[in-house]
């Protein structure tokens, strides 16, 4: 419980991070789940996904540039900056 958070919802925004909507039809297994290694996966049933501002949705697509072009920062770099700047 590093960040004040419980490790499970801790691990849950983690998991976030990589996750992907899949449109199912309630039977068959969607193609998309295919590749994936066996193991355990947390599932969620979207009904109403939150929509982007076209100005968010640009910022994450530049952010996304960002760091493939391998101007990313280190998590704990980061989070250094962050605790400094809340702590201050």
């Amino acid at each position: 419980m590093r960040s004040g958070v419980p490790s499970t919802l801790a691990n849950r925004r983690r998991v976030s991070l990589a996750m992907a909507i899949i449109n199912w039809n309630g039977s068959d297994l969607p193609d998309a789940l295919r590749p994936l290694p066996a193991g355990r996966y947390i599932v969620e049933a979207l009904d109403d996904p939150a929509s982007l501002t076209p100005e968010e949705e640009d910022g994450l697509i530049q952010a996304l540039d960002s760091l493939r072009a391998g101007r990313g920062l280190d998590h704990e770099d980061v989070r250094a900056r962050v605790l400094k700047r809340i702590s201050t």
